[in-house]
């Protein structure tokens, strides 16, 4: 696979990229990214509710609950 990374100055919202001769009449991908964007932060699993948090009592009561809700008869208007 083929690749080229550029680093080109962006103005009133246009660029302009000029390709090697061997991109030429073929298919491209282009990804743009600034430069300047924050950083990623890192995963933190505790900000999110879920397995790390909940006692296995608390998991099967809301499972049970869950399953209660399944089995409750359906009726029409």
């Amino acid at each position: 696979m083929k690749a080229l990374r550029q680093n080109v100055h962006v103005s009133q919202s246009l660029l302009h990229l000029v390709l090697p001769k061997e991109f030429d009449n073929c298919d491209v991908e282009v990804i743009v990214l600034a430069e300047n964007q924050k950083p990623i932060d890192s995963f933190n699993p505790s900000k999110f509710v879920g397995l790390t948090d909940m006692s296995i009592d608390k998991m099967n009561a809301d499972l049970r609950s869950l399953r209660s809700e399944w089995d409750r008869p359906h009726t029409c208007i």
